[in-house]
């Protein structure tokens, strides 16, 4: 996926790049948002969205997401599959990260047949990803995230997902930064492990990470409802409260 989009920002000759997929869309209140920002902008390089998706039984995810930045070499795509904006160089060149008052309606997950084929299709990309030998720790990183994500709803128990999940709680005191709010891979993890804890009967660490979570994500509904539905699953129905 990665490759594609930097053909595509390969081609583009305007100061900014907007990137949407096709079951997305920006309402229109939203637009003179996006044109104040790059209108008077000093030293962002990447604004990050809420990206919100409905899913079929009427529950919203949301989560921000990088889609507005410069036109310029340092910013392409990596990863193949779940693709992010690199931001090695940015200290670099004094660019900052700031969240930008915009929402992306996303229509990808509004059913859970649509829902389930793009996780049987990430979790073969994913997994090929993850067993090669010389992969670095970042990518292992963000890759495992998303296995995680994608194979703790439609698989059995496994040695490979648990550990992926054991190495993952090892890297991320690794990879974690100042803004780890601004950080896909890490709201992904804290929102994946409750679910990688409970199904591997690892209870006693659950109650560590929701405070993690809690100092870090202080205004997500999402993150709070994961660790409700652990909690709940468990029988811990005034805890999940």
């Amino acid at each position: 996926f990665s490759k594609v989009r930097n053909y595509g920002i390969e081609q583009a000759t305007g100061k900014w790049i907007l990137i949407l997929d096709t079951d997305e869309y920006i309402p229109e209140k939203y637009l003179e948002n996006i044109r104040q920002a790059v209108e008077n902008v000093q030293q962002t390089g990447i604004f990050l969205f809420t990206q919100k998706s409905a899913t079929e039984s009427g529950s919203v995810i949301s989560f921000k997401t990088q889609r507005l930045f410069r036109n310029l070499p340092v910013f392409r795509y990596k990863y193949v599959v779940h693709e992010l904006v690199t931001t090695e160089q940015m200290n670099e060149d004094s660019f900052t990260i700031d969240l930008l008052d915009v929402e992306i309606e996303h229509s990808g997950y509004h059913t859970n047949e649509i829902l389930k084929r793009k996780e049987k299709r990430n979790l073969n990309i994913l997994k090929s990803q993850l067993l090669k030998h010389d992969l670095p720790d970042e990518e292992f990183f963000h890759y495992g995230v998303f296995f995680l994500r994608s194979s703790l709803n439609i698989s059995r128990p496994s040695s490979i997902e648990q550990n992926i999940g054991n190495k993952l709680t090892i890297l991320k005191e690794k990879f974690y930064q100042e803004n780890a709010e601004f950080n896909q891979d890490f709201f992904i993890y804290y929102t994946v492990m409750p679910g990688f804890l409970f199904k591997y009967s690892k209870y006693y660490d659950i109650d560590a990470l929701f405070q993690e979570a809690i100092h870090i994500y202080k205004y997500s509904p999402f993150v709070f409802y994961k660790y409700a539905e652990v909690y709940y699953k468990d029988g811990k129905y005034e805890k999940s409260i």
